[in-house]
């Protein structure tokens, strides 16, 4: 979290508010070996956009963790 001051740490993960009507959640599978990505976008190309930036985030973390 000290990477992310925007970020909150929930029940379930970590979520960042990006602005009034968007926010990422990332957290851990409870039952499966994997991450979740929701995303709450203002439309589909800003979806898109976020998917790959946050998606970047997760692989760079998972790869510093092997």
């Amino acid at each position: 979290l000290r990477l992310f001051p925007n970020a909150t740490k929930t029940r379930d993960g970590v979520k960042f508010f990006l602005n009034s009507l968007e926010w990422v959640m990332i957290r851990r599978s409870n039952n499966l070996p994997e991450v979740c990505l929701v995303i709450e976008a203002k439309n589909e190309e800003r979806l898109e956009k976020l998917h790959k930036e946050y998606r970047k985030v997760i692989d760079e973390a998972i790869a510093v963790t092997k």
